[in-house]
């Protein structure tokens, strides 16, 4: 299984008066890092506590929500496949696309010197362990 929620601390400050989803400024710029990288992928839109986008993959697509967790500026960047009915169908996961989607993330996220402390989980390690 491919990990595709990955963890980080970020620092990115927030407006005392600003709502969430929080750093609106600063998610748009790290997801132009993403499509910069060679990743095509839509605008972040406001998904009232965390910031939704798509990534489309030469087979699959990649439904992506990025939002803070907890304190300390921690974030959480979680990516799922979207595989359509015909993969479904045959069962296809396209795990190499995937692997090549979460390393051009990984590079993104780690060319960025406010981000540090980047973990990759599958959903179960997530689930068990938690930031």
């Amino acid at each position: 299984m491919v990990r595709t929620l990955a963890s980080f601390k970020w620092d990115v400050p927030f407006a005392a008066d600003e709502q969430q989803p929080f750093a609106k400024a600063d998610v748009a710029n790290l997801v132009a890092g993403f499509r910069a990288g060679g990743i095509d992928v839509t605008q972040p839109e406001d998904a009232e506590y965390a910031w939704d986008f798509f990534a489309r993959l030469p087979h699959i697509g990649m439904d992506c929500h990025l939002g803070p967790v907890g304190n300390d500026q921690h974030w959480l960047r979680e990516c799922y496949p979207v595989r359509g009915l015909v993969n479904w169908l045959l069962r296809r996961w396209w795990v190499e696309e995937q692997e090549g989607f979460v390393n051009r993330l990984d590079e993104t996220l780690r060319a960025d010197k406010r981000i540090s402390d980047v973990r990759w989980h599958t959903r179960e390690e997530w689930d068990r362990n938690g930031v």
